[in-house]
């Protein structure tokens, strides 16, 4: 603990009801989390079969796992990390229908559809929608041919699915929609299939239709923690809710400049809210940067002011960005050729003062391996003249053969 800054102690310490951590890049979020969950074992003596920590993927669960075990194993409880129930949203509900498959109308043995293999199962039913009243009013064509009609089927499935529809409404389209998803679940069910937004909505319809269940899981999570809050949609929120229920015992952090699931449908209305929501609720900011100089916080913190500017006189009246100042937690780190802006209408000259800048941090002692220069396509003829100039200087240089920054 004594390496602990005084906000993530708070953070560690602060172990009942509802709280809130913004925690913005290289602040020591998943530090603190892991050490979060081992202070309730150690200090608290909370059971481990009683803390619940969700994650956002697999790679961030055993991180969790394997540093919660080496901090465990200096008072001998290592074992203990394997107690504690650690996953993503798809992981915990899947083991809620795994439990209870039959409640949900799936029987046991439920086999998990990849997303090639639903849209195979929509296409070659879409059939069954034709005589659906008012179908056309969604908009969506009802052949295989159409090439994009199938994504839009299986997309829609999902929104129905993940909270984003009223389905309270009476209107035509409504209605149509909800028929439509009646008939593919009824499909999903005959084959014993399940994708990733059925294992989440069959885990809430469980929950929400069997106290028994809902229970159980609740002892899971007496102490429940939530990972990469801002990334989370309506469905898995109405999870979280219903499991916390029970104990009042809900923290979640995250920090909404780092929403990067918006185009799945993630809400990150559910992290400016939460306050709003969940009663008697302590906001914990950690504000310390362990990754940064302070020149690049400033640079990021008045590029996102001045977004939040601009976004505000579009749309006034919401709050659109949590209150957050980074300082870097070393304030000698501040050096005034950290962001530099090398903008020239002459890609000539533009590559040349790019290939200066190299040099210069090489210069520097830093090894050229090391360097990164990032761009949506490294075929464009920018970073093609880019490339030519850097080998001209003796700059050695390597270049993804797929030509974007993913390959």
């Amino acid at each position: 603990m004594e390496s602990m800054n005084e906000k993530q102690k708070k953070a560690i310490r602060t172990t009942e009801g509802h709280v809130l951590i913004i925690a913005g890049p290289g602040t020591g979020k998943t530090r603190t989390l892991v050490r979060r969950t081992a202070y309730l074992i150690e200090e608290k003596d909370i059971a481990p079969e009683n803390i619940t920590v969700t994650t956002f993927t697999r790679k961030a669960t055993q991180e969790v796992i394997v540093r919660l075990s080496r901090l465990l194993s200096s008072s001998g409880r290592a074992q203990d990390a394997g107690k504690v129930h650690v996953g993503n949203f798809h992981h915990l509900a899947g083991a809620i229908v795994e439990r209870a498959a039959e409640r949900a109308g799936f029987a046991p043995g439920v086999r998990l559809l990849n997303d090639m293999a639903k849209q195979a199962l929509v296409a070659s039913h879409l059939s069954l929608l034709c005589d659906i009243p008012d179908i056309a009013m969604l908009g969506i064509p009802l052949s295989a041919e159409e090439p994009w009609a199938v994504s839009a089927w299986c997309r829609l499935f999902d929104q129905l699915r993940e909270g984003f529809v009223d389905f309270r409404a009476r209107d035509a389209a409504t209605t149509a929609a909800k028929e439509a998803l009646r008939r593919y679940r009824q499909l999903l069910m005959q084959h014993n299939v399940m994708d990733f937004s059925e294992m989440l909505f069959s885990a809430y319809l469980i929950l929400k239709r069997y106290p028994d269940v809902l229970a159980a899981e609740q002892e899971k999570c007496r102490y429940l923690m939530v990972d990469e809050y801002q990334d989370t949609n309506p469905i898995q929120e109405q999870l979280l809710r219903l499991l916390q229920q029970k104990s009042g015992n809900l923290c979640v952090v995250g920090d909404g400049d780092q929403s990067l699931y918006r185009f799945r449908g993630a809400s990150v209305h559910n992290l400016l809210s939460f306050a709003e929501r969940y009663e008697n609720t302590t906001v914990i900011r950690l504000d310390e940067n362990y990754r940064s100089d302070g020149t690049i916080l400033d640079t990021a913190e008045n590029a996102f002011r001045r977004d939040i500017a601009k976004m505000a006189s579009a749309a006034p009246g919401g709050l659109l960005r949590e209150e957050k100042n980074l300082l870097p937690a070393d304030r000698t780190r501040r050096h005034a050729a950290a962001v530099q802006q090398l903008f020239c209408a002459d890609e000539s000259v533009w590559a040349e003062r790019v290939a200066d800048s190299v040099l210069t941090l090489h210069a520097q002692g830093l090894p050229y391996q090391d360097m990164a220069i990032l761009s949506f396509s490294v075929r464009s003829a920018a970073m093609m003249t880019l490339a030519r100039t850097l080998r001209q200087r003796g700059i050695p240089l390597n270049m993804p053969r797929g030509g974007t920054l993913m390959a």
